[in-house]
């Protein structure tokens, strides 16, 4: 099944890659180009980290991958369904939380090493893993933003603003000012721009909770042993483990 839909993912993209170069779509090509490299990555790590992962992990990040830039980005599901984005995070949240509580025995090189080691400090490794993927990939989507001229923080409408700099006596005091209309160019707006913040720290609060239930289950699942085979499925092994 893997091999299947991996694969069905990769032509896709190619099929897209082919459309946009021959269409003269700069921003499609990049973004093609982008989740097929990303497509790679699974099994790149598989060859190079020593690891292996589940078919369910491996096809869950190629379809996050195509999910987040394809159809959020490229066929704009991200502005027709505006939760779509939160959905991801939160999935990339525990997803790379599985990530990171693998590391202890793939780096440790110690076959079971997550066992012998205290539940707290598993769910802590998995937890700030996951935490500093995320902060990762906002500065990875600030790079394209200002390289590239993307969009990828996508800006907030602002009906109010709150800063010292409001402060008609100059003090260190916050004054929250209503908007009413902003000018751009001479184009009327109902609000201010703020230009990517709030997005970036709504993506990092819902990645932190998606890390945060893995949290929550690392307990259970170290103190069992391992015998979990829902959150068996998300956490890679040393590849001669299997």
């Amino acid at each position: 099944m893997r091999f299947a839909v991996v694969n069905a993912l990769r032509a896709a993209v190619l099929f897209l890659l082919i459309y946009s170069a021959l269409g003269g779509d700069p921003t499609g090509v990049l973004y093609c180009a982008l989740t097929m490299f990303l497509l790679f990555v699974p099994a790149l790590a598989e060859r190079f980290l020593s690891m292996s992962l589940s078919d369910t992990l491996h096809i869950l990040i190629c379809l996050f991958s195509f999910s987040a830039n394809i159809l959020g980005e490229l066929m704009e599901v991200y502005l027709s369904f505006p939760l779509w984005d939160s959905i991801l995070h939160l999935i990339a949240g525990f997803v790379f939380a599985g990530v990171g509580l693998s590391m202890i025995d793939i780096l440790g090189g110690k076959k079971g090493l997550m066992f012998t080691l205290r539940p707290i400090l598993c769910a802590v490794t998995a937890l700030c893993f996951s935490a500093a993927t995320g902060v990762l990939w906002e500065c990875f989507e600030y790079f394209m933003d200002v390289v590239f001229g993307m969009d990828m923080q996508k800006d907030t409408l602002l009906s109010s603003v709150t800063s010292i700099l409001l402060n008609p006596e100059y003090r260190n005091k916050a004054v929250t000012e209503t908007i009413e209309s902003v000018y751009v160019n001479g184009r009327l707006w109902a609000g201010y721009i703020d230009i990517g913040l709030r997005d970036t720290m709504h993506d990092l609060l819902i990645n932190f909770l998606g890390s945060a239930i893995f949290f929550a289950c690392t307990f259970k699942y170290i103190r069992s042993g391992g015998k979990s085979r829902f959150i068996r499925q998300f956490i890679p092994v040393p590849a001669q483990r299997r």
